[in-house]
């Protein structure tokens, strides 16, 4: 198989309409609640190693599957808190109101979440998961990349962004420019570019 004629589109992205809505202190995460892929434990582990320095930060669990009862033990024994689980919800309303989405997985396709989040303003931090993860975030300038699977890291860069005000505000306006890349009219054109099609 020739390889140079084998080629990767993402799937693109409707923007938000940008809102003057302040963003709260809220860490997110979004994902199903299942032990194999999307790691939510990874995320519960890292939170209880920052939560004392920043009592006034809240995170919230969002998504729902058959590992949420052993993931709110979990919780309860770490002795988590400002720690929701808010089962399944849709996502737009927290993305507009989150500062920073956690993305702990052992492995994605392309993971649109992590678009979906800049697209808002929201900051990304991810464990470096699979190679489409460096096509999204440009890490220390529209979010942050971290070593997989270093929870320690992960929590200590974490740590950083939440007490840094002035990084989260550029980074938040470079994450949405970032996401623009993404916009269906963008994406079409690599299409109708790769089909030979004159638009």
């Amino acid at each position: 198989m020739d390889q140079k004629k084998i080629v990767a589109i993402p799937n693109p992205l409707i923007l938000p309409e940008q809102t003057s809505s302040p963003k709260k202190k809220q860490v997110i995460w979004v994902g199903r609640l299942a032990a194999v892929q999307k790691r939510a434990d990874r995320m519960l582990r890292i939170w209880k190693m920052i939560q004392s320095e920043v009592p006034d930060w809240e995170l919230l669990i969002i998504g729902d599957g058959d590992q949420r009862e052993e993931l709110e033990k979990m919780a309860t024994d770490l002795h988590l808190i400002n720690t929701c689980f808010m089962g399944y919800q849709k996502t737009d309303s927290y993305y507009e109101s989150a500062s920073i989405l956690c993305l702990t997985s052992s492995y994605e396709g392309f993971p649109m979440v992590l678009l979906e989040a800049q697209s808002h303003g929201t900051i990304p931090v991810s464990f470096n998961c699979v190679e489409a993860i460096e096509h999204i975030i440009d890490t220390g300038k529209n979010g942050l990349i971290v070593e997989s699977f270093n929870e320690e890291s992960f929590a200590e860069e974490l740590l950083k962004l939440i007490k840094d005000e002035s990084l989260q505000t550029v980074m938040r306006q470079e994450a949405r420019e970032k996401a623009s890349e993404f916009t269906l009219e963008k994406i079409g054109q690599r299409w109708l570019k790769l089909l030979q099609i004159e638009k």
